[in-house]
């Protein structure tokens, strides 16, 4: 065996010596290795579906309860002024105390679809909303209701019957007529809680936009010449 090979098994014998040595002594002995803790970015990837340790998946939201039907002028309008005392409700005391007391009145002209917001001849403001305009919401969410959950296209019948009508030279109504919604579907409980739904959705988007513009009459032109039923003009429009 030549000296540097003779130098290998030496420096070998050692290694394995010592090793033992510090098996069999107490104080010595080394801990069993141990992995260590994953972070969870590196989880994530390696278990892309699993949930994260320690993970508590929160509980399942309780079903809402199911909204009843909202039919005709007088069912429309107390859910109309529903809806507006609870976004009046939502406001800060400051704009709260703004609208409180505005009153909100109904034109029951059937054939003018209409929200505006106005001014007495004795500066008061007030809101107002024609029949047509209910009509045309409650044609709107019945439809839309009807084809989200069934898939139909009861919508786009609607508004072909009655875009003509209201864009005639002495209007027209907005009523949904008989025959648009499938008759199998009409008294499903859960299409009508949905129209239900988006009646209220619209009713708050375009009254509460009404409803801000009362304060800006109000402090704009106190003594603007209105009269109760004045229709929203270009200038007007335009706030």
């Amino acid at each position: 065996m030549t000296r540097a090979g003779a130098r290998r098994v030496l420096t070998v014998a050692a290694l394995v010596a010592g090793c033992a040595s510090c098996a069999d002594g107490a104080d010595g002995a080394l801990p069993p290795p141990q992995s260590a803790p994953r972070p969870a970015v590196e989880y994530a990837l390696d278990n892309p579906r699993a949930p994260p340790p320690g993970y508590t998946p929160a509980p399942a939201p309780a079903p809402r309860p199911l909204l009843g039907p909202l039919f005709g002028a007088l069912m429309w309008q107390a859910e109309v002024r529903a809806v507006v005392a609870e976004l009046t409700a939502s406001l800060n005391p400051t704009y709260q105390a703004r609208v409180a007391n505005v009153p909100l009145v109904f034109d029951p002209d059937p054939n003018s679809v209409n929200a505006f917001a106005g001014c007495t001849t004795s500066g008061m403001p007030f809101l107002a909303g024609t029949e047509g305009l209910l009509e045309a919401i409650d044609g709107i969410a019945q439809t839309r209701a009807t084809d989200e959950m069934f898939g139909t296209h009861t919508y786009e019948a609607y508004v072909n019957q009655v875009a003509p009508r209201l864009v005639s030279q002495n209007g027209g109504s907005a009523m949904l007529v008989a025959g648009i919604l499938p008759p199998q579907y009409l008294f499903d409980p859960r299409r009508i809680s949905r129209a239900h739904e988006m009646f209220d959705e619209t009713v708050a988007f375009t009254f509460g936009h009404e409803l801000a513009h009362t304060t800006w009459a109000t402090r704009a032109a106190p003594t603007a010449r209105a009269t109760a039923w004045r229709r929203r003009s270009p200038s007007w429009g335009s706030w």
